[in-house]
């Protein structure tokens, strides 16, 4: 898994991950989102493709985690915001 974290305000970018040895399950997401925050010590908002191990860790997160963590979708199919499928 990987994640590109940006901060604006303080004009940082960085990049996490954690290799796997075997196939993700929602509780592997969950695992590394708590990770993720215990390093950045900030909210997060989160944005995901539509897999359903994603969906399912939304479940498993925002049940406990709402306070600090949001999260968005990507969108399903928009040719609009990739110029490529335009042509």
């Amino acid at each position: 898994m990987d994640s590109l974290a940006l901060a604006p305000r303080r004009k940082r970018a960085g990049f996490y991950f954690q290799v796997q040895r075997r196939n993700i399950v929602a509780s592997d997401v969950v695992d590394y989102v708590h990770q993720l925050r215990r390093q950045l010590r900030r909210p997060l908002t989160v944005v995901w493709d539509r897999w359903r191990v994603h969906r399912k860790a939304e479940e498993l997160l925002l049940a406990r985690h709402s306070d600090w963590l949001r999260i968005e979708y990507l969108p399903a199919y928009a040719p609009e915001l990739n110029p490529v499928e335009g042509t």
